[in-house]
């Protein structure tokens, strides 16, 4: 009777444990064929409490054409002039190759800034104003909005 007890009492616990982790939907693609699409990167950062204003004029302008493709520019409206950059290339293979014009501009321009993650099709750009050594204001926030999305960290 006891040892039925007790495997009743972890059923319980296995079924309630369960309900507590909570599963993001995957990124649905887009009809272009695209993996990831920007309504799924801004579904991840939006509800880390990121508050994110579309910023169109930037994105015009930027000299941060990657691989032929402009981002995405957002600024954050708790710190400007910090923003994120959202680039969505066709498939991996172009993302490698946007990656690759990043890593030659940040050379070019000997800069730490900005921070950068990458997966799939999508290259993201977090730039910051924190002082060298200091930790960035929103970095944790997008890291955990990003995790779920087995994000990579190439210049950490």
């Amino acid at each position: 009777m006891k040892l039925l007890k007790l495997g009743l009492a972890l059923c319980v616990l296995m079924i309630a444990l369960t309900g507590c982790f909570e599963m993001k939907e995957p990124p649905t693609p887009n009809p272009n064929g695209v993996t990831i699409a920007l309504h799924n990167v801004l579904s991840y950062i939006e509800p880390q409490g990121v508050k994110l204003e579309a910023d169109v004029k930037s994105g015009e302008t930027s000299e941060w054409v990657l691989n032929n493709i402009k981002p995405d520019d957002f600024k954050l409206k708790e710190k400007p002039p910090e923003r994120i950059s959202i680039y969505i290339f066709q498939n991996i293979t172009e993302r490698e190759k946007g990656f690759t014009d990043f890593n030659n501009k940040k050379a070019q321009y000997n800069m730490i800034v900005p921070i950068a993650w990458q997966s799939e099709n999508v290259l993201v750009l977090y730039w910051h104003s924190s002082p060298g050594g200091q930790k960035p204001t929103f970095e944790d926030k997008i890291s955990k909005g990003l995790k779920d999305w087995k994000m990579q960290f190439p210049n950490k």
